[in-house]
């Protein structure tokens, strides 16, 4: 499920083309909003990539957050 409380819900989301295809290393950049302790959790999304590849990276980039006046 979508760990980063999107706005169409918490349903599932999908990577398409990372199981079984013998990738050496798997790259995840999400923002700053979405590096939550579920992302990170046993069965969150970095998790689920391990399964798949011999390493994770992970990026954060800062989440746009716009000023309210």
């Amino acid at each position: 499920p979508a760990h980063d409380h999107p706005a169409d819900g918490p349903g599932d989301r999908y990577a398409y083309n990372v199981a079984g295809a013998g990738f050496d290393a798997v790259v995840a950049v999400v923002d700053s909003t979405a590096d939550t302790p579920e992302l990170h959790a046993p069965d969150g999304l970095l998790a689920r990539l391990a399964a798949h590849t011999g390493q994770v990276l992970l990026a954060v980039v800062p989440s746009y957050t716009p000023h309210h006046k």
